[in-house]
């Protein structure tokens, strides 16, 4: 196995994204405090910020999972494509 591929096993749970995190007791899910300051006016699809720039909204992703995979496999990424959206509705993997 090359050290590419024993990098992507080792980080299969992606851990490094809820270090420090504070868990729900008893289900083990971090709690993801709220940051907006307003319910959302408009909703983005995951998929169309792919397509544009800059968009005016929350990202949202009720569609199919195997369409936000990307945010998974690569959330580096994924995080910057949402700094240009108004903010993020959590995905639900």
């Amino acid at each position: 196995m090359n050290n590419y591929a024993m990098e992507q096993f080792r980080n299969i749970y992606k851990a490094f994204m809820v270090e420090g995190a504070k868990f729900c007791w008893g289900f083990d899910i971090p709690v993801c405090p709220c940051t907006a300051k307003a319910v959302p006016t408009s909703l983005i699809y995951y998929t169309d910020i792919q397509k544009n720039s800059r968009y005016s909204g929350f990202v949202h992703f009720y569609m199919d999972d195997y369409k936000f995979e990307s945010v998974w496999n690569h959330p580096q990424a994924a995080l910057k494509k949402f700094r240009r959206c108004d903010g993020v509705i959590t995905p639900d993997f």
